[in-house]
């Protein structure tokens, strides 16, 4: 029992001692962090445009969905911080009531709280995303009328 014990207190050592040097060796992800220095909401031929400046071009596109009820639509921005100084912005143009930036970790989420649901259009254009909102068509009342259904005899 004292063999086993004193073997893996070694063990422990080691992995302790070796750890930090082969974190240190480990090859760099993508370069430094990257990160949101800028966001501004514009109206442009009837739709909404929600452009996001970054520090440096994003390697991937964020992932994004949306919720319909409160209406939101989210962004996640991985490896990225939020440098804006702020958590959340007020922004009241075009329907985008307000936005929420908010940091966990190595991601940032931007939330963009709508006053209406909206669909949206994105694309990155060298170190900023644009998100294009376009309103949304109200959906049809089916309880306004009666449908009728043919029945066969």
């Amino acid at each position: 029992m004292k063999i086993k014990f004193v073997r893996n207190a070694v063990l422990f050592l080691l992995c302790g001692l070796l750890a930090p040097h082969a974190i240190s060796q480990a090859p760099e992800s993508s370069g430094a962090k990257n990160a949101i220095t800028r966001l501004q909401v514009t109206q442009q031929a009837g739709n909404v445009v929600v452009r996001v400046s970054l520090k440096q071009p994003p390697v991937t596109a964020p992932v994004t969905f949306s919720i319909a009820n409160p209406p939101r639509i989210a962004l996640d921005f991985p490896n990225t911080e939020n440098a804006l100084g702020r958590n959340v912005q007020e922004v009241g143009e075009g329907g985008v009531r307000s936005a929420n930036i908010v940091q966990v970790g190595d991601r940032t989420r931007l939330v963009l709280n709508l006053q209406k649901m909206a669909s949206s259009d994105m694309r990155v254009e060298q170190n900023e995303v644009l998100i294009s909102l376009s309103p949304v068509a109200p959906a049809a009342d089916f309880t306004a009328g009666t449908a009728q259904v043919p029945t066969t005899e």
